[in-house]
């Protein structure tokens, strides 16, 4: 009887973590996608209206994003991990004065008590969700 519940929760966990990689790829299509918009808004003139359009998707979700689709408890990632893979996901750091201090603030607000992230090291973080589905 036992071995049907460890079947059930094997089978579990395999979906948790596909849908945690298909969330995680559209948050990053998203992303992307506003970016583009806001480029061919600025060539098209219309930059006054987005600008007073929030994001649709924050740095702190994207910061979340990154450090889940790139990091294992074995290699958690720094803010310049996150910063390199952000820039490498072609993420538009420049309208931060401190992309760096950003970052490493979001890292720090995710990791807060019962928070999404894991503070393994001084500065280096992985995502608490993938640990605790690895745990069972």
């Amino acid at each position: 009887m036992a071995y049907i519940y460890k079947d059930a929760l094997n089978a579990a966990q395999q979906e948790l973590h596909q849908a945690m990689r298909m969330r995680d790829q559209w948050t990053l299509e998203v992303a992307r996608l506003e970016q583009l918009v806001k480029s061919l808004a600025v060539s098209a003139n219309k930059n006054r209206v987005l600008q007073r359009q929030p994001d649709v998707v924050g740095l702190q979700e994207l910061v979340l994003t990154a450090v889940r689709t790139a990091s294992s408890p074995t290699s958690p990632m720094s803010a310049a991990d996150v910063k390199a893979h952000l820039l490498n996901m072609g993420y538009d750091l420049s309208r931060y004065s401190n992309p760096s201090a950003v970052i490493y603030g979001a890292l720090k607000r995710l990791a807060k008590k019962g928070g999404p992230l894991i503070e393994v090291d001084p500065g280096r973080y992985y995502a608490r969700l993938a640990s605790i589905v690895a745990e069972f």
